[in-house]
């Protein structure tokens, strides 16, 4: 198979310029400066939800509040 010598060396400059556009892999990604971020509004917004579903939760007679919230929060294992 011939291959035209122009288009031969076009391929090796654009495999050159490829690599050199490559980004550095040193195991971290964009992602990874803003992951502390992003976990601390995960934790904002969980607890918001909780506070709504507790909120939103018929409080039986005799039983305060409060209390129902500390016992949802003592079965919370990994928080």
């Amino acid at each position: 198979m011939l291959i035209d010598p122009y288009v031969t060396e076009k391929l090796r400059e654009l495999d050159a310029d490829l690599a050199r556009r490559a980004p550095l892999s040193d195991g971290r990604s964009p992602a990874f400066a803003l992951s502390p971020v992003v976990r601390m509004a995960g934790r904002v917004l969980r607890r918001m939800g909780e506070g709504l579903e507790s909120w939103a939760t018929p409080v039986a007679p005799g039983q305060s509040a409060a209390a129902r919230l500390t016992s949802r929060e003592e079965g919370c294992e990994g928080c």
